[in-house]
């Protein structure tokens, strides 16, 4: 059963806490990983490791370059998952 955006969002904002200790309350679903949240390359790189776990799948290192924000994740997963 293909999972909700929502949910998905939910779920990678959980890893960018556990990664970050940034409050879920604070991510938005527009947040730029980078630019927003400030992360760097390392805590990107830890993040998506973390999610291809969760999801049981990799993301593509091209694909990756084109997303931005979290819901740009979202989109990438749920298209993936679907």
């Amino acid at each position: 059963m293909a999972m909700e955006r929502y949910e998905i969002l939910e779920k990678i904002k959980i890893v960018i806490e556990a990664a970050t200790d940034i409050p879920t309350e604070e991510i938005e679903d527009d947040s730029a990983l980078m630019d927003d949240l400030e992360l760097s390359s390392l805590e990107v790189i830890t993040i998506i490791a973390d999610l291809e776990e969760i999801f049981g799948f990799t993301f593509s290192e091209k694909e990756m370059r084109n997303m931005i924000t979290i819901d740009d994740l979202a989109a990438y997963i749920q298209k993936k998952a679907g």
